[in-house]
């Protein structure tokens, strides 16, 4: 390293003497730094001009500037440059010039980094006052358990957060004093105390991240007050719920701020208060557990064996299966022990589906006791056996006592920590025909093909081989008929593992995002690693839907015959299975680049996982523990007692709606659309989404374009609806008790008249849906203002067909196959209500609406929704609320549509 200049005396004289204007003109001839001297001379000319100008901006370009300039130095001198900038203000022994820097910058330095330390304390502050009440509510009613397991771990994750513990470090050396004192007076001690702390946390600054610390130290605090938001949120919402306390007003200010998060916490002290005198409920109401296909895990599992030992109040112990030796045709001989988990570790994992049998009826033997599982888990249990030596590795079907809830919630606390420590996951693609529910797989009827078919010898079904063979043709422009069939019998092979049940299950997430080490698969007698898979991938997916992958391989096919053995050979599949399947390896590669962190939302899993699947409707809530950052998982309250609806995604949505985020209600429909009996009574507001059914059905590519894909659901997911300009947002934050959604919204126009959409008439098709939108024009845009359109009329019934039509562009409806779009439509459409405004707007309802009912548009929401007013009195207040009756979509541009939605007045709604 060079030393420093010997003038530096001089140097120092010189520039004190300079004008701001001549030290700015001084700056500029350093703003490349490329050397030591550079770097020396710039510290020195932005310190003078921060200190003339009595402004510390010239301190923090300094700051960021040499910081750039060390993290563009080669990684192996790094280490030396480093202290570069320190040594820049070191020369406290040259004269009163540097020792005035030095002193100047030290003690800047110090009050930046207490600053820093002060939001800090402030959250754990706050953290331990939401403790004290949360405390006090567990020794009244044990359902406050989840949230204080949530706090006590959110406060260890800030405590000892890598960044936090670095503040406390420097300062836990350094006297209170020192905070408080000018530079001059420090002893010589406490000097060298003050450039070591300050040292140290600029080295760790730059170590980390080299941004700029400031946006990097907010971001960590910002994500850490988010949390804190959350769980005082979910505080409140369970004061509310147990001890059924209705709150009548919403939170003032938003809760992401320093103010916002005091004025919810005066918020949970306030209902906490309340509650001292009441006696906690027990929550009842009619149970709306949904009729499905697909078996209750609980339900459908029966063990003869006894279990022995109580996992539920043991930390961190769970069972393993011993899988004992044998050959293929031998019983199946296990037996179960118990181990620690964060001491022994687990060797192996296995993740699969569990099948559509009712009831296990395949024996094996544990502990030499027979033992009932699942046919395919017979079939997986035989196929890993060793025929020389025990395989130890846990299975959920059987290391859980699936009879005992306790045990069962306290071990899906567990799973996390379970796949994440395993040696190896296993990922089992069950080979049979047969899906969960009974329906038919999409490789049923597929007629492989041939082995050695066209020369080529590598196994169709062996993933791993054929992308090695494939990768070494990927630069051919032409392909020979060999190589076509190679790279026909890989996308043949993937489409299989894609349209695999396993990709739609929910818990099957978790099995790959937290392996530790890269999960194999298992499919038809084959093993591949998640690589192997995306590498195959990579080279599918850049032709799928016709692109250039895919038309390469169908041009290089000259013979009928061949093409007819390729569709033949591949099985069907959804777009909703191809746009599942890069969820998992998407999460764990982001978690695998932020070192194992998770930095994922509530909001983010929920929408992402909309179309997944659970065989209990509540898994769809559990299996979501895991995936989030440890303490915002623990705020998912893992019940499976509690009521699906009125309770689990009751609680789960209105944490969801809370963080401010609507999106979701564009994925699901609303509880109210979707109940089995016209006869049932919902004990659950109007704003539950039933999280079972999603509604991306019919919607290919965002746009629903082809004839028999659309539907209503399709379309409003599909569609982009128009946002007004200069939102008003009233002084709430979006808020959400266990009755009540409190949000900003537009209320835009009263129905005035509704009706159900027709029945076309096939015969004449064309006309009669003319006659149809005519007649809707015609209730809509009164005959004394058809002169006076800003638009031709034609144009304006062009917008109404293309509403009518579910098509999101003009082109879909102006090159419709002779009425062959109509129809499939006109087929969806049938009976759903259609509405007309008071002023003129038209649209489609997804359920029962009638004249009174209000069109609104909640602030940020992605769809319109249908209102209609509710008296209802708790006690002796009456407040004017609202319930969400349905859907809707409009026919924007359409007449004075678009006024409407920018005039209507911003106002505070209560939606129960």
């Amino acid at each position: 390293m060079e030393s420093p200049a010997d003038d530096v005396d001089e140097m120092l004289d010189a520039l004190d003497a300079l004008s701001i204007e001549e030290l700015h003109a001084y700056a500029g001839l350093y703003e490349n730094i490329d050397s030591y001297d550079h770097m020396v001379s710039y510290a020195y000319t932005k310190t003078l001009l921060s200190r003339k100008t009595h402004s510390p901006d010239h301190q923090m370009e300094m700051d960021q500037k040499l910081r750039q300039w060390v993290f563009h130095l080669p990684s192996d001198s790094r280490e030396i440059n480093l202290r570069t900038f320190a040594l820049a203000k070191m020369h406290a022994s040259l004269d009163k010039h540097s020792k005035k820097l030095e002193g100047d910058w030290l003690a800047i330095r110090l009050h930046g980094i207490n600053d820093s330390l002060v939001p800090w304390n402030d959250t754990i502050s706050k953290a331990h006052t939401v403790l004290d009440i949360v405390q006090q509510l567990c020794a009244r009613d044990e359902r406050f358990v989840f949230i204080k397991s949530a706090i006590n771990v959110f406060i260890e994750e800030i405590e000892n957060h890598p960044r936090y513990a670095v503040l406390g470090s420097v300062l836990g050396e350094l006297s209170p004093s020192l905070m408080n004192e000018r530079w001059e007076t420090w002893s010589r001690e406490d000097y060298s105390k003050v450039m070591s702390a300050v040292s140290l946390h600029m080295d760790y600054i730059w170590n980390t991240d080299g941004n700029a610390e400031d946006s990097s130290e907010s971001g960590h605090q910002a994500f850490g007050m988010n949390i804190l938001v959350d769980i005082i949120n979910s505080s409140i919402y369970e004061i509310l719920w147990v001890f059924n306390i209705d709150l009548p007003e919403p939170p003032t200010s938003r809760g992401q701020s320093s103010e916002g998060v005091t004025t919810i916490l005066s918020l949970l002290q306030k209902v906490f208060s309340q509650s001292q005198s009441m006696e906690p409920v027990l929550m009842g109401g009619t149970t709306h557990r949904l009729d499905t296909s697909e078996p209750n895990k609980v339900d459908a599992y029966t063990p003869t064996y006894k279990y022995t030992g109580n996992l539920e109040s043991s930390v961190g112990h769970v069972r393993v299966l011993q899988i004992l030796p044998g050959d293929e045709e031998a019983t199946l001989e296990c037996r179960l022990t118990e181990c620690d988990l964060y001491e022994d570790g687990i060797p192996e994992a296995l993740s699969y589906v569990w099948g559509s049998e009712k009831k296990p009826q395949a024996a094996i033997l544990i502990d030499e006791e027979l033992f009932f599982v699942t046919t395919r888990l017979h079939e997986i249990l035989q196929r890993l056996r060793r025929a020389d030596e025990v395989r130890t590795i846990w299975v959920d079907a059987i290391c859980i006592n699936q009879a005992n809830m306790k045990e069962k919630v306290h071990q899906v606390r567990l799973m996390r920590d379970i796949y994440s420590s395993a040696k190896s996951v296993i990922i089992w693609l069950a080979d049979s025909d047969a899906r969960v529910g009974g329906d038919a797989s999409p490789q049923t009827n597929c007629e492989p093909f041939p082995e050695g078919f066209e020369g080529v010898t590598t196994n169709q079904y062996d993933l791993s081989a054929m992308v090695d063979e494939c990768q070494k043709y990927s630069n051919q422009e032409a392909w020979s008929r060999e190589v076509t069939v190679l790279h026909m019998m890989l996308w043949i092979t993937f489409m299989h593992i894609v349209s695999n049940e396993w990709w739609e299950r929910v818990w099957t997430l978790q099995e790959v995002i937290l392996s530790k080490n890269v999960p194999i698969f298992h499919f038809k007698g084959h093993h591949f690693s998640l690589d192997a898979f995306i590498a195959a991938r990579r080279i599918i997916i850049p032709g799928f839907s016709g692109g250039k992958y895919f038309k390469k391989m169908m041009a290089s096919v000259s013979d009928k015959s061949l093409k007819e053995q390729f569709w033949r050979s591949t099985p069907s599949f959804t777009p909703e299975q191809v746009a599942i399947e890069p969820l998992a390896c998407a999460m764990r590669r982001s978690r695998i680049e932020r070192n194992g962190e998770d930095g994922v939302t509530l909001g983010y899993l929920l929408i992402k996982t909309a179309m997944h699947r659970a065989s209990n409707p509540s898994d769809k809530v559990f299996a979501l523990e895991s995936l989030l950052p440890r303490s915002l998982g623990r705020l998912i309250k893992v019940d499976y007692h509690e009521d699906i609806m009125g309770s689990v995604f009751r609680r789960i949505l209105a944490q969801y709606y809370c963080s401010g985020e609507l999106e979701l209600i564009r994925c699901h429909p609303f509880l109210y659309e979707t109940q089995r009996s016209p006869n049932m009574t919902l004990d659950a507001p109007s704003w539950v989404l039933d999280m079972t059914t999603y509604t991306l059905q019919g919607v290919i590519g965002g746009v629903p374009n082809a004839p028999n894909d659309a539907t209503l659901d399709g379309y409003l997911f599909a569609s982009t609806i128009y946002k007004p300009p200069n939102v008003c947002e009233v002084a709430i934050q979006r808020f959400a008790t266990p009755w009540t959604l409190f949000s900003g919204a537009r209320c835009i126009d009263q129905i005035s008249a509704t009706g159900p959409v027709p029945v076309l008439d096939e015969r004449d098709i064309e006309d009669t849906h003319v006659t149809f939108v005519l007649s809707i024009f015609t209730a809509a845009v009164p005959l004394t203002d058809w002169d006076s359109l800003q638009q031709p009329p034609e144009y304006e019934l062009m917008i109404l067909d293309r509403l009518f039509c579910l098509a999101n562009r003009f082109s879909d409806v102006k090159h419709r196959d002779s009425g062959a779009l109509l129809k499939a439509r006109n087929l969806h459409l049938a009976g759903k209500p259609y509405f007309v405004t008071e002023n003129g707007i038209v649209g489609i309802a997804t359920a029962p609406i009638e004249p009174g009912d209000t069109l609104v548009w909640l602030h940020d929401a992605p769809i319109y929704l249908i209102l209609r007013e509710v008296e209802e009195g708790k006690g002796k207040s009456t407040t004017q609320r609202h319930k969400i009756v349905a859907r809707a979509a409009i026919a924007e541009g359409f007449y004075n549509t678009k006024s409407l939605i920018d005039n209507a007045p911003d106002q505070q709604l209560q939606i129960i």
